[in-house]
């Protein structure tokens, strides 16, 4: 059992859990839980938690369960959008970057030459993705799918409105 507060400030307590596995992002360790009685995980960040009790209760651990392969198409700690495939633009020295390091296992490099590489992904477009793609300004576009695009866009165009 947790007692959990948010970054709003809202607390929960008494939340009984069943802890699946912890992940590190970003210098920041999370418990990945089941929240009884339920069926989905949820990610509380270690920082946050503000009290455990360890209950005699015990859970059986799904023999079929791997963290691995929960997160194969996602990228960070949130699971909260469906996978999709996006193809990501990259200028200057990015690709370079991108070949050294990918941005993702699923990497794939369609097309390249002189002046930009395209890479494309099956990947959820979570909170953390946008966020990794924001970080790399403008050496990285997003080309597709559409409505991925347009949410960068409103994104980036929010943020240029924050220097008007």
């Amino acid at each position: 059992m947790i007692d959990y507060e948010d970054f709003f400030g809202n607390t929960i307590q008494g939340l009984k859990v069943n802890p699946f596995f912890i992940r590190l992002f970003k210098r920041r360790w999370y418990v990945m839980a089941l929240v009884m009685p339920g069926k989905e995980i949820h990610r509380f960040g270690l920082d946050r938690i503000n009290q455990i009790e360890i209950l005699d209760s015990k859970f059986n651990y799904p023999k079929d369960f791997s963290p691995q392969d929960y997160y194969t198409d996602y990228y960070g700690v949130f699971h909260d959008e469906k996978p999709m495939t996006i193809r990501l633009k990259a200028y200057r020295e990015k690709p370079h970057y991108l070949r050294s390091l990918p941005l993702h296992h699923n990497q794939h490099e369609i097309e390249s030459n002189a002046d930009y590489t395209i890479f494309e992904y099956k990947i959820a477009p979570t909170y953390d993705f946008i966020q990794e793609i924001l970080s790399h300004g403008n050496q990285l576009e997003v080309l597709s799918p559409d409505a991925f695009r347009l949410q960068i866009k409103a994104i980036i165009q929010e943020m240029h409105d924050f220097y008007e």
